[in-house]
């Protein structure tokens, strides 16, 4: 089965003879399931657009730990912000568990939260290594359980690949894109998250495979790169670029459930989350689409819409100066004020 969809994927358009997503996912997870556990060194990028704007660009590093038997993941984190703040984070998921903890490094103050989460749940959080990472979404994925579909089989990045929608149950169309490279262990080069049809409002692109070495001293395909963008009205407001540290990528170490865990301090109190917009895959429900500008944007929004208006009245009262020098200034007024109608009518149009 694994070399018929391997020849499927490199050869023609869809057709009788081509495997079912269902074969397809199944594949995907007999080629990974030699993974036991993996762990990483990370860093991201991340960058706040607003037309040329740049206004919040985070850098976080961190180390990554995920067990796919039972979902385990265990993440710590380093960000840096352009205020100079400076913060650490640590997140664990464990026993259907998600702790977070905060901390700022400058206060030094602590913020706990606990939340139930069911295991095939995928986590959507930006600037993580995740979202890179498509392991724990096929370990975990039900194809009985779960509408997906074979779209086609589609070029990405120069790599003929399958195109897969998950959906979630009773929602048409809202769920997951992905474009799978069966021939480099059915790695994803491309995710898209919808909520309605054909307008994703998150992009995982740009992810470059590399050969790293596997525990059998062979080489096996891993992610070490991509680019993930969050979507409003089709348009970039947020981009971050994620790395995984190529030399640090380890496999079957034997974690403990101990490397899964976190600390809460003594003195600490744990607050419990449950947030209606966090939906596991499979089920009916579908999160509210988000329709408000993160806030961060939306400030810079709100600073260029505030020069547009400056700019814009700086050029009235220069042509309503220019109206004055032709009432008493004749020709050499007229002159002024046509060349400052047509340059303000240049900078509108643009």
């Amino acid at each position: 089965m694994r070399a018929y969809l391997l020849i499927a994927a490199m050869v023609g358009p869809v057709n009788q003879q081509s495997p079912t997503a269902e074969e397809i996912l199944e594949t995907v997870r007999q080629m990974n399931a030699w993974v036991q556990d993996l762990a990483f060194d990370w860093e991201s990028r991340g960058t706040t657009l607003k037309d040329a704007g740049r206004v919040y660009a985070p850098l976080r590093t961190g180390h990554y730990r995920y067990r796919p038997a039972d979902g385990a993941m265990w993440i710590e984190f380093n960000e840096y912000r352009q205020d100079g703040e400076q913060f650490r984070y640590s997140f664990s998921y464990f026993a259907g568990v998600m702790l977070r903890m905060s901390e700022n490094l400058g206060t030094g103050g602590k913020q706990v939260t606990s939340e139930h989460l069911p295991k095939r749940y995928r986590f959507e959080e930006g600037d993580l290594p995740w979202q890179i990472l498509n392991l724990p979404l096929f370990t975990d994925l039900s194809s009985k359980e779960t509408p997906v579909e074979l779209i086609g089989w589609e070029n990405q990045s120069g790599h003929r690949c399958a195109h897969l929608a998950v959906y979630h149950v009773g929602v048409r169309d809202a769920g997951w894109h992905l474009w799978l490279d069966l021939s480099r262990r059915g790695h994803a080069l491309r995710v898209e998250l919808r909520h309605v049809p054909d307008e994703p409002h998150g992009v995982v692109k740009d992810i470059v495979l590399e050969e790293v070495p596997s525990p059998e001293g062979n080489k096996t395909w891993f992610p070490v790169k991509g680019t993930c963008e969050s979507l409003i009205e089709r348009r970039a407001v947020y981009r971050s670029v994620i790395s995984i540290t190529q030399q640090t990528i380890r496999f079957n170490q034997g974690l403990t459930d101990r490397e899964f865990e976190i600390t809460v301090p003594t003195g600490v109190a744990v607050s419990e989350v449950n947030r209606a917009t966090k939906v596991p895959i499979g089920t009916a429900e579908l999160p509210t689409r988000p329709t408000q500008v993160p806030t961060v944007v939306a400030d810079t929004i709100r600073r260029a819409e505030h020069q547009k208006a400056q700019a814009e009245a700086r050029s009235r009262a220069r042509i309503g100066a220019s109206w004055e020098m032709l009432v008493s200034g004749g020709l050499a007024g007229t002159a002024v004020v046509l060349l400052a109608t047509v340059l303000y009518l240049r900078r509108a149009r643009s």
